[in-house]
Parts: C-alpha cells; sequence; structure tokens
C-alpha cells in the first residue's frame, strides 16, 4: 500500500510599524487556513508477491485519516523602548483563536477490511468542531556593555496543537454483524475527547559576543 497526503494553507498578515521618539512598536493580525486530506492505496498482494513487487496494482483507495480544517486569527503588539543608548526593552502580547473542524471517519483497520470483502459498512467516528483561544506574552532586555558585546535576557509563551488528523478518527468497533456491518463500540472524537493543546513558557539569558 502507499499513502498520499494533500495540505493547502492560506495565509495573510497585516503590520503596522509607529515610532514615538525612545519608543517603537509593530502591531497588526494575521491569519490562516489550513486544508488536511489523506488516502491510502491499497495494492493486490497476489499481483505484487508474483512479480517481486515490481507490480503494485491498486484495488482500492481508502481514507487514512480524517478531514481536517484548521482556522486561525490572530492579533499582536510588538513594543521595543529604548531607555538609553545601551539599554532596551521590549514586550509583546498576542492574542490567537484556532478553530479544527474533522470530518466523520470510519477507522482505517475497518475501511481496508470492508475493501477486501470482509463486510460492507460501518458506523463512522463522529466529527465535529473544536476551538481554543489563548494570550500570549513575551518581555526581553538588552544591554550593550560595550562594541563588541551584550547581556540578554528573554521570558516568551508559546501554544500548540498535537496533529488533529492522528488523534481523532480512532475507535474501536464490534465483529462484523451478520449483515456485513462494523457497530462502533468507543471512539476518540470531538465531543468526547476533545484534544488538548500545549503552552509553554520560555526562560533565555546569555552574553553575546562580536569578534568581527
Amino acid at each position: 500500500s502507499s499513502s498520499q497526503q494533500e495540505t493547502e494553507v492560506f495565509a495573510g498578515r497585516l503590520a503596522l510599524a509607529k515610532s514615538w521618539g525612545a519608543f517603537s512598536a509593530v502591531y497588526g493580525v494575521d491569519a490562516y487556513l489550513d486544508r488536511f486530506d489523506s488516502n491510502q492505496a491499497l495494492f493486490d498482494k497476489t499481483i505484487a508477491d508474483n512479480s517481486g513487487n515490481l507490480i503494485n496494482r491498486t484495488y482500492a483507495e481508502v481514507g487514512r485519516y480524517p478531514g481536517v480544517d484548521v482556522t486561525s486569527y490572530a492579533m499582536f503588539v510588538q513594543g521595543d523602548y529604548q531607555i538609553s543608548q545601551d539599554w532596551s526593552v521590549q514586550a509583546g502580547y498576542r492574542y490567537q483563536y484556532m478553530d479544527n473542524k474533522i470530518d466523520d471517519f470510519v477507522a482505517y483497520s475497518v475501511q481496508k477490511n470492508i475493501a477486501s470483502g470482509k463486510g460492507v459498512s460501518a458506523d463512522a467516528v463522529p466529527g465535529g468542531s473544536t476551538d481554543y483561544s489563548v494570550s500570549l506574552f513575551n518581555v526581553g532586555t538588552i544591554y550593550q556593555l560595550n562594541d563588541e558585546s551584550q547581556l540578554w535576557a528573554n521570558f516568551s509563551q508559546g501554544f500548540e496543537l498535537a496533529d488533529p488528523a492522528k488523534y481523532y478518527g480512532q475507535g474501536s468497533y464490534e465483529a462484523v454483524d451478520a449483515n456485513g456491518h462494523y457497530a462502533l463500540k468507543d471512539s476518540i472524537n470531538v465531543a468526547d475527547s476533545k484534544m488538548s493543546g500545549i503552552k509553554t513558557d520560555s526562560y533565555e539569558i546569555g552574553y553575546r559576543l562580536d569578534t568581527d
């Protein structure tokens, strides 16, 4: 078998910069849409074995992961203040809203069984929509010791999600019934098992030397 994954990303960003004496700022908005789809081609095993895997004839295509649309909107502001010729501080804020839409999906293993004639239908793991909103901050400072060296420190926050296509859409099924149907027993779905995001705090301190 072989898999194919397609990702389409549409993104945009608008940023403006302003300065007022020793203070400067950049602010704006950004957004993106990330669409994901995938399938798996199933090869005829007999033909592949008889040809030493030189001939791979597809007898069916099934879904590999549920389709996912991720939409994100964010606004941000980043400021810089020059306290003196040698010392500056920076701070910023970002607000981000994300919406994940997940398609209904029959588990990959069950799709394979149906494609090979071991059943005719199955319940789908229900999809749905789930959203996240997060506020992220950063603050830092740089002190120029001389023309060649400086001290700096920084605190920043980040947020990320695992791959929703690989998290959702998994289910366990009853044995195929007399009518060739696979009934869903339990599953990882949007309504019952919302994926948690990971928010991180990062601290950095350092010394930079330029000898050029």
